[in-house]
């Protein structure tokens, strides 16, 4: 279907359904949101009804879809559950009605939401909808009856989202990763921006090896065939040093940078000193999930998941408030003043080398800078230079650095490369150094990296033809020189004229 409505108004009936035998018993039925990343959601229950007969039926409730935003629905079901609430007759209670009781499921049975939707906004006066039976099974996987579901109506609309929010995460019960069993978290989020265009090809670089081209390459399905710029890291935090339940500090995010509709993607990692960074636990949540009330959501590790016994390797925590504060377009400011300086870089035989880099558009393969080479100097400070936004295409364009060693007669080798976003370089004062790999040489034996990149200053400057706002919620801005007031002339006192005798 076309997106994701936000609330659903369903009825439900049920035929050959079993129960509790000889007592008083009422049964209802709840619906839940099952989707891939965020778990089992309550999404509405209906009322209790006296359970009198094997068929029943209940007053439609409201299935609340805004949980799950617009996520794809081919990954979105829903599950119901009916449940029977038992009394005995001994108890004296005149009516099951009057109190809950003893909550048990007879049933369950799942439906893809898609096929709810579908059938909700064909429902019309003159031609109602006949439903979808939906197959209870017990808990012992045998069949208990079937539920008739029949949405009544479809509610599209759904609540506008804050420009920006003042976001804050926490966590408990953080797996630990060091060997004072304590962990070193920090998280990015990884999110999709509005503000890319382009194809698929228009975003592929091509691999600086004369060995093997992009197009034969992309043939071969190469997992260095290219870049692809979208997802790309839109915030880093902190480290929260030593800790399972870390804190970070609330920061400002912007809703157009993942979008209303869109996911983000939150990954812990455990921070060291070599830039390895093993991930604790990632979560990929929609999010306008995530900016809901008293959000959390458990972190996973693809790689643990297998193993016997393992549940989550911590749980994350949020807080969402809408900030007052107002975005900013990117092309608010005219180019970045980046200082930057390598580390450990080595010749292919070990030996010293002279360092250079060269930094490419990833769409087009463009040349936007090339640094002066550091002959003997394995670990150089280059020279600071600037990087114009509209040369680039936006703050979350890819650029790619392309590490080589510098030779005489023109035949630089190349020691390996990093591909980031101006965002992303940011976010240095939270993690300062990458590191810089050969596309061919990881996964070899005794590899670990080529040297790392360490960016020491990131400075954005102001486009003096922008009058929007001066308050960027990501990044910090350079200060502007606020012009000085000049001094008004004071009028002279003119001469009043004397009267005449």
């Amino acid at each position: 279907f076309r997106s994701m409505p936000a609330v659903l108004k369903v009825s439900c009936g049920a035929q050959q359904l079993g129960g509790a035998q000889d007592a008083l018993s009422c049964a209802c039925v709840q619906a839940t949101l099952l989707a891939a990343g965020c778990g089992a959601v309550p999404a509405g229950k209906s009322a209790r009804v006296l359970k009198v007969a094997a068929n029943m039926a209940w007053p439609a409730f409201d299935v609340d879809l805004r949980q799950l935003a617009r996520c794809d629905h081919s990954t979105v079901s829903v599950r119901f559950d009916v449940y029977d609430s038992t009394q005995p007759a001994s108890s004296g209670v005149s009516s099951p009605l009057s109190r809950p009781g003893n909550e048990t499921c007879i049933g369950s049975g799942t439906i893809t939401l898609a096929e709810l939707v579908a059938q909700g906004r064909s429902h019309t006066v003159a031609r109602p909808s006949p439903g979808v039976r939906v197959s209870l099974f017990a808990s012992d996987n045998r069949q208990n009856g079937t539920l008739l579901v029949r949405v009544e109506s479809v509610t599209e609309s759904l609540e506008p989202l804050a420009h920006v929010y003042a976001l804050t995460f926490n966590a408990t019960e953080c797996e630990a990763m060091n060997a004072n069993q304590t962990s070193s978290p920090f998280f990015t989020i990884t999110a999709q921006p509005k503000v890319f265009q382009g194809t698929v090809a228009d975003r592929l670089i091509p691999l600086p090896s004369t060995k093997l081209n992009a197009k034969k390459a992309a043939n071969k399905k190469s997992k260095y065939a290219g870049y692809v710029c979208n997802p790309v890291v839109v915030y880093t935090s902190t480290t929260c040093e030593n800790t399972l339940t870390p804190r970070w500090p609330t920061f400002n995010f912007e809703s157009r940078l993942a979008g209303a509709d869109g996911a983000v993607c939150i990954s812990v990692f455990n921070n060291d000193a070599e830039a390895n960074h093993l991930l604790i636990g990632c979560a990929s949540v929609p999010f306008r999930a995530l900016v809901s009330r008293g959000f959390s959501v458990p972190l996973i590790n693809v790689e643990k998941q297998s193993c016997a016994g393992y549940k989550y390797s911590g749980l994350l925590h949020v807080g969402a408030v809408p900030s007052t504060e107002q975005p900013v377009s990117d092309f608010a400011y005219e180019s970045f003043r980046i200082l930057c300086s390598g580390h450990q870089f080595y010749g292919g035989d070990g030996s010293t080398c002279a360092p250079f880099f060269i930094i490419k558009k990833c769409s087009t393969g463009a040349v936007l800078y090339k640094s002066e080479e550091h002959k003997g100097d394995n670990s150089p400070q280059f020279a600071e230079f600037s990087i114009k936004l509209n040369e680039i295409g936006g703050i979350d364009f890819p650029m790619a650095f392309l590490f080589y060693d510098f030779d005489p007669a023109g035949k630089h080798n190349f020691l390996g490369e990093l591909v980031i976003t101006l965002r992303e370089l940011t976010f240095y004062t939270a993690k300062s150094f990458w590191k810089v790999l050969h596309p061919y040489r990881v996964g070899t034996t005794g590899y670990k990296n080529s040297g790392y990149l360490i960016v020491n200053k990131v400075e954005p400057i102001m486009n003096p033809n922008y009058r929007g706002s001066q308050v960027h919620t990501a990044y910090p801005v350079a200060p502007q020189p606020q012009p000085q007031p000049q001094p008004q002339p004071q009028p002279q006192p003119q001469p009043q004229p004397q009267p005449q005798p």
